[in-house]
């Protein structure tokens, strides 16, 4: 998880394959059912939308 800078705004971000196991989904459901933010190369999900999830 990392603090990073995304259009101005700090964000708590995770990895495609750790938010899919925090839902026990795939990998594959956590790039169709969430908005993706990219930084460079990587992919992330952010926290507050995995945490909604869990919270439904």
């Amino acid at each position: 998880m990392n603090n990073v800078k995304v259009f101005g705004d700090e964000q708590l971000l995770m990895s495609l394959p750790k938010a899919a196991k925090v839902l026990n989904i795939s990998v594959r459901s956590v790039r169709r059912h969430f908005e993706l933010v990219r930084i460079g190369g990587a992919v992330r999900v952010r926290i507050t939308d995995v945490q909604k999830k869990i919270a439904n």
